[in-house]
């Protein structure tokens, strides 16, 4: 946590990847994650990233409401625009 977060100051990014997806991060992570998966071809190892799905979606979910109460209307926009993990491709 740095001292922006602290202090509750800053502006939304939405450049970059942040204007594809608003949480860039924990996709990458899931992606990183499914290919351990599928290099050790365990039950485990599947069972361990189903419950560290559940455990980012709470996050995620904590981590936007904070953002709705900090940036109100202008986040309520960006979510609009820019979905939550899986980039919505136009064509």
């Amino acid at each position: 946590m740095g001292k922006t977060e602290i202090s509750g100051a800053g502006e939304i990014e939405s450049g970059g990847v942040y204007g594809t997806i608003r949480h860039p991060r924990y996709t990458a992570s899931f992606l990183a994650i499914i290919g351990a998966c599928i290099l050790a071809g365990t039950r485990l190892a599947w069972t361990v990233t189903g419950a560290w799905l559940v455990v980012m979606t709470i996050v995620i979910t904590l981590e936007e409401r904070e953002m709705r109460a900090r940036f109100g209307r202008e986040y309520e926009d960006y979510c609009k625009r820019v979905s939550r993990v899986i980039p919505r491709w136009k064509l």
